[in-house]
């Protein structure tokens, strides 16, 4: 459905309200299920999760579909590197968080995050 330029096209004239809807659910979200976790049925296969995940999607669809369809000199490097990008990624990301975890395990949780994103992007080009 949402393969139809015309569907997408129609969608994009309410990301506004879209946005809203998602930003309501998704902090209603957050904070009823707060603690939880979130991995289980009772806590993802919910209306309220449900209705969070539809809209986001629906918002995300519908901005970029409005703002997000131009190409700059970041843009075309990144579609020719995407394909390698997004087969070598993993490699890299889950050597340098097994490392981490051996070898570093009193790392900050932040900086964890940082350097095994800059490791799986940079370890693909690499591998690329």
């Amino acid at each position: 459905m949402f393969s139809h330029d015309e569907v997408v096209e129609r969608l994009s004239k309410w990301w506004v309200i879209f946005l809203i809807v998602a930003g309501i659910t998704g902090i209603f979200y957050t904070i009823y299920y707060f603690g939880e976790n979130y991995a289980v049925e009772p806590v993802l296969n919910n209306l309220s999760a449900c209705i969070y995940c539809w809209f986001s999607i629906l918002a995300i669809l519908a901005f970029m579909k409005k703002y997000g369809n131009s190409e700059n000199k970041a843009s075309r490097w990144m579609s020719k590197k995407s394909w390698g990008i997004y087969v070598f990624h993993y490699l890299p990301l889950a050597c340098v968080a097994y490392y981490l975890r051996c070898f570093a395990s009193e790392l900050p949780a932040g900086i964890v995050y940082i350097v095994v994103g800059i490791s799986a992007f940079a370890g693909a080009l690499l591998l690329y």
